[in-house]
């Protein structure tokens, strides 16, 4: 006989993904804002703008777009640069793994989020080491750059400006909007810029799990070296890199991103159609003159219209006092879902694409956001149906009841329970949360517990993992929370700091 015992296989563990979002009652006066199809799109513009809507699908979707760029950069054999502030969704991870695996040191991916833990899919359940991770496991080069907030991808033939995260919601949920170019002087500045941000503005890679302190690598031999001149296109926000990438060569349009809005701005006659997720201007010289600079325009006969997300009710509490001087003035503002997208459009003859906010984001030097303005007839046209029909459908109140499953395809079935002490069902939460009297939020270094309380006074404790100071957003009466439910909690209750909230937005993760 002998004496070594075969070993039990492990059991895999199951990871389940869910988000409510749980609004205060007494806030919903309205009827819930209308989901309609968006309009037919003029194709003369061969498919220059794409764009995310609940539900849009077909080839101007970001997703397919994305898709098409990496499946054409391992057919011919060239290289990907992507670049976004979070990569996180499961296809687009998978996808870029496969490039990586196909394009073995070709493939650099550049985050302004380092967070891995918390994975956005539209699959029932991924398994737990899937995330960042995954593209660094296949021999992705992937770098963080801090305040990196840029969304593009190229493969040097083709490319993607867009205002969407590589994340489900901002590929299949969110109103996002974007710019495919098939132009290689456009491929030659992104890379240049890519190269720029790689080289002198990040230090950590990401190595299997672990993000690690490196020496900046000069001779990345797939990393573009311009050799011939091409009309600068690329806006960017932060003036000291235009600067030093321009020194040698003249590769960006040479105005910060700021400085072409407000110079858009001050150019428009006849109208201004703005859609951006924040519109905060207090405290800010700067982002004071934008809007005074649409006060004079309304003055002068100008038709202005800004568009703002309306179910993040913390960004919209946040925007509350600036738009409401601005609509006293005479400028019209209403608010849809969880708008996302960003687009100047002026005079209907001009748009520019941008990934930042009008906030301090956008005039600090140390922020890096991209921007692209374009005159193409057709594809202004489509930017301006786009803004139309979302209008159409926006709400004139930002606190409006507006019961959009944003997570349509994360829906987890009645027999999956979380695994808590009491095991209770993801609908049950929804309910319990729905129903409570009382929500309270205990946050310590060593754990964190929602105290959700009923109308009888019987109390549902959640234990959390939460990670990183993005995973809490306290705003007003709103607040949100990403963590990965906890079944050996550790928590130092007395210790931990409480916050008693009316409104609830929960990301969760946990294992059966």
């Amino acid at each position: 006989m002998s004496n070594s015992m075969e070993t039990a296989p492990k059991e895999e563990k199951k990871w389940y993904y869910d988000s409510i979002h749980h609004v205060d009652k007494s806030i919903i006066e309205e009827k819930a804002q209308t989901l309609s199809t968006p309009p037919m799109l003029d194709d003369n513009d061969k498919y220059a703008f794409s764009f995310t809507h609940p539900l849009q699908d077909g080839q101007r979707l970001l997703f397919t777009q994305i898709e098409s760029i990496i499946d054409n950069a391992i057919r011919y054999g060239t290289y990907l640069l992507a670049c976004s502030f979070m990569v996180n969704n499961a296809e687009v991870l998978k996808k870029l793994a496969d490039a990586a695996k196909n394009l073995p040191g070709k493939v650099y991916v550049l985050v302004g989020n380092k967070t891995n833990e918390f994975f956005s899919t539209n699959k029932e359940y991924r398994d737990e080491n899937e995330g960042l991770s995954t593209l660094a496991k296949a021999g992705a080069l992937v770098r963080y750059m801090q305040n990196a907030h840029l969304k593009f991808i190229t493969n040097g033939k083709e490319s993607l400006i867009c205002t969407a995260n590589f994340s489900t919601e901002g590929l299949f949920k969110n109103p996002e909007f974007g710019i495919s170019l098939r132009n290689e002087g456009i491929g030659a500045q992104l890379n240049r810029l890519f190269s720029y941000l790689w080289n002198e503005t990040s230090d950590e890679m990401l190595v299997n799990d672990n993000w690690l302190h490196i020496s900046r690598d000069q001779s990345n031999k797939y990393l573009y070296k311009m050799i011939k001149e091409c009309k600068p296109e690329i806006i960017i926000s932060a003036a000291s890199k235009i600067k030093d990438i321009n020194q040698k060569q003249h590769i960006l349009v040479g105005e910060t991103l700021y400085q072409v809005i407000v110079k858009q701005l001050e150019t428009a006659k006849s109208s201004i159609d703005l859609a951006v997720y924040l519109f905060d201007t207090l405290g800010k010289k700067e982002l004071e003159r934008i809007s005074d600079i649409l006060i004079a325009k309304v003055k002068s006969g100008a038709n202005v219209r800004i568009l703002v997300p309306s179910i993040k009710t913390q960004v919209a509490r946040q925007m509350k006092g600036v738009l409401e001087k601005l609509r006293k003035a005479g400028i019209s503002v209403r608010y849809y879902r969880e708008l996302h997208g960003k687009c100047l459009i002026i005079d209907k003859q001009q748009t520019l694409l941008f990934t930042g906010n009008i906030d301090r984001y956008l005039v600090a030097g140390d922020s890096c956001d991209i921007g692209i303005l374009v005159s193409d007839p057709a594809t202004v046209r489509n930017f301006c149906s786009v803004f139309d029909h979302l209008w159409a459908d926006a709400a004139v109140n930002f606190d409006v009841n507006a019961p959009v499953d944003l997570h349509v395809d994360l829906v987890i079935t009645s027999h999956e329970f979380l695994s808590q002490k009491n095991p209770i069902s993801i609908f049950k939460l929804k309910e319990r949360i729905d129903n409570s009297k009382n929500i309270q939020f205990y946050h310590h270094e060593s754990g964190s517990m929602l105290k959700i309380t009923g109308d009888n006074d019987r109390s549902l404790n959640l234990d959390m993992t939460v990670k990183g100071q993005d995973a809490i957003e306290m705003q007003e009466e709103m607040l949100s929370i990403s963590g990965i439910l906890d079944s050996n909690p550790k928590m130092k209750m007395k210790e931990a700091n409480l916050s008693t909230v009316k409104n609830l937005s929960l990301k969760l993760i946990w294992a059966v």
